[in-house]
């Protein structure tokens, strides 16, 4: 059957091309580059030609933002159209809105105090997606430190990346740029990681042909997780396998699932933790500072990136740990044997004690709770019972990245939260609770006529401000 194709919209007129006298040599340098035959010359000296055209994209974008800055510094776009610079950059350009936003964006930064990156793109020895990463950066580090150090950060900063950026590509210098913000701006990083934390969801539907449809957005962390599980699962298997890599990828979900249902291990993750990869220097599992250099490592997941020190210390608490001791040029010259930091026979006693996540309110069981040092073994902090107790996931987070606290009740230790939002957990046990426990009816979910407004609604919510609903 034969399918109309619909008409284009009424009133559609093709953008106009504006002269640009002082550029009348480049533009027939192009035109005459347009007439050279590829088809009767060696691919080999067509490859050259690809490499050597792109860095003259990269001169020509260095050429379009020095004079958009200038554009956009004498207000033209709201002078000739009453528009903002993107808005105008987009119209003339045809670009989509948030890659014209960006280009402003980079333009006025380049100007205002990237310099150097922006001489780096005029040369074409690096791309335009590598300045916009520069700039996307600078901007973040202008907003995390005093205006009196500004211009040495950026600075240093600059050089670095651009250093990285010559060597790299654009995507690669995007995650070295996440290490650079892990380093000098430690805070904002990890505002960064409790904004995706906070953004992630999961949703399954089933079709109207009886199909199941998921969708949904994790964090790096977790995303990471994930993915390790899933790329154990998707290789193919043998020639004969045709499956596309989505098939492979949907296949490995259902069979991890399958397999966890039939061995009775799901979500035993306060049993043994997941086979998630960190590599981290020691500096970061310590807490101390580093500096800015392209040679530094930072805490870094193999699918996802860098990871923020919070998230380091928390994976730390319960996982297996290998000593590895690098050479200057990062050559490995001694790996010791892996220790677990809370053996089995510890976690068994943890289980036993603390029946679950210890933080107030929370009744999540051992099998939903990871160990957690109180004192952290980095520091000095022992493993053992008493500097040992369970939190679930969602708690343990609020410890290392929320400034969650611990406080003893009855012989044991409860986790609260700090003085500023502690608007329902007394630091000590009221006088009507009973002498024989640490927690009221209520505290603990008790299903009877203890119900007071704070109670949390269902078993395993977080506890909310006010009671909110």
């Amino acid at each position: 059957m034969h399918r109309q194709i619909p008409a284009g919209p009424n009133g559609l007129r093709p953008r106009a091309t504006p002269e640009a006298p002082r550029l009348a040599e480049v533009v027939a340098a192009v035109e005459s580059a347009r007439s050279l035959d590829t088809e009767d010359v060696p691919p080999r000296l067509l490859a050259d030609e690809v490499v050597a055209l792109l860095r003259v994209v990269s001169q020509l974008h260095g050429m379009a933002l020095a004079r958009l800055a200038r554009v956009d510094a004498h207000g033209v776009a709201a002078l000739e159209s009453g528009s903002s610079t993107a808005a105008w950059l987009r119209h003339h350009s045809g670009l989509p809105s948030g890659q014209s936003a960006d280009l402003v964006r980079t333009a006025r930064t380049m100007q205002s105090s990237l310099p150097t990156t922006a001489n780096a793109l005029a040369d074409g020895t690096i791309t335009v997606h590598h300045a916009r990463t520069i700039a996307r950066t600078a901007r973040a580090l202008d907003a995390a430190v005093s205006p009196a150090e500004q211009g040495a950060v950026v600075a240093e900063v600059e050089s670095v990346m651009l250093e990285v950026g010559r060597a790299v590509d654009a995507g690669s210098l995007t995650g070295f740029a996440a290490r650079v913000r892990q380093v000098v701006d430690p805070d904002g990083a990890l505002a960064d990681a409790e904004r995706a934390h906070e953004r992630r969801w999961l949703s399954t539907a089933t079709t109207i042909d009886g199909m199941v449809s998921i969708d949904g957005l994790l964090d790096g962390e977790a995303g990471a997780v994930l993915l390790t599980a899933l790329a154990g699962a998707t290789t193919p298997r043998g020639p004969a396998d045709h499956r596309s890599a989505g098939q492979r990828r949907a296949d490995a979900l259902v069979e991890i699932c399958g397999h966890a249902l039939d061995t009775g291990q799901s979500l035993q993750s306060g049993g043994v933790r997941p086979h998630l990869l960190v590599t981290t220097p020691l500096a970061t599992v310590l807490g101390r500072e580093q500096t800015v250099d392209p040679d530094n490592a930072v805490a870094e997941l193999p699918w996802t990136g860098p990871l923020t020190d919070q998230a380091v210390r928390r994976l730390a608490c319960d996982a297996e740990v290998t000593r590895i001791i690098v050479d200057p040029p990062s050559q490995p010259i001694d790996i010791g044997r892996a220790t677990r930091t809370v053996p089995a026979h510890l976690r068994h006693a943890l289980n036993v004690r603390d029946r679950g996540c210890v933080a107030e309110g929370c009744d999540r069981p051992p099998a939903w709770s990871e160990a957690h040092h109180i004192v952290h073994w980095a520091e000095g902090g022992s493993t053992s019972l008493s500097n040992l107790v369970l939190l679930c996931r969602p708690h343990h987070r609020k410890v290392h990245d929320a400034g969650w606290q611990f406080v003893e009740r009855g012989g044991c230790w409860r986790l609260v939260p700090p003085p500023d939002q502690r608007l329902r957990y007394p630091l000590t046990a009221p006088a009507s609770a009973d002498p024989g426990t640490d927690q009221r009816p209520d505290e603990v979910g008790d299903p009877g006529r203890y119900r007071p407004e704070q109670q949390l609604s269902g078993a395993g919510e977080e506890p909310r401000p006010n009671g909110d609903p």
